[in-house]
C-alpha cells in the first residue's frame, strides 16, 4: 500500500508541474527622450516644416487681432512619428496658442528619434513665428 501512495504521489506531482505555464511578459519602454543619436524630423526637413506652418496657420484672425511674436510648441514624436501631448510652452495669445495646436495636430508622421538605431519617444519643442510680411 505505501508503494502504491508513493507511486501515486510521484505521478500526480508529475503532472502538477506539467501545468505550470511560464508566460513572457515584454515591458514597453515608455522613456521619453530629450537627447538623441539622431533627432526627430519633419518629412523634408525644417524648410517643409515652415512651409506646412505657413499654409495650415489661420492668420487671418491673428492679423485682426494685432498679435505678433513666437509661440512655442512642447510635443512628443512617438516611436511610430505620431506627434502627442502638444502643450504651449510659452504662450503669446489665446487665440495663436489654440491656433498653433490646432496646426500641430494636422502635422503628419514625423521621422521619430533613435538611440543605438533604436526608435525612441523624443520630446522636443518648436518655435512659431507670428509677424507680418
Amino acid at each position: 500500500m505505501i508503494k502504491f501512495l508513493i507511486l501515486f504521489y510521484i505521478l500526480i506531482s508529475g503532472t502538477l508541474f506539467a501545468q505550470v505555464q511560464k508566460k513572457s511578459v515584454m515591458i514597453e519602454d515608455t522613456t521619453v527622450y530629450l537627447i538623441t543619436d539622431s533627432k526627430p524630423s519633419f518629412p523634408g526637413g525644417i524648410s517643409k516644416m515652415n512651409k506646412f506652418i505657413y499654409t495650415n496657420l489661420n492668420y487671418k484672425k491673428i492679423f485682426e487681432n494685432d498679435v505678433f511674436g513666437k509661440i512655442f510648441v512642447q510635443f512628443i514624436v512617438e516611436k511610430d512619428g505620431k506627434l502627442s501631448n502638444i502643450k504651449i510652452t510659452r504662450s503669446l495669445d489665446p487665440y495663436c496658442d489654440s491656433e498653433a495646436v490646432r496646426m500641430i495636430r494636422l502635422m503628419p508622421k514625423w521621422k521619430s528619434g533613435k538611440i543605438s538605431d533604436k526608435k525612441v519617444r523624443t520630446k522636443i519643442e518648436i518655435p512659431i513665428t507670428i509677424k507680418m510680411k
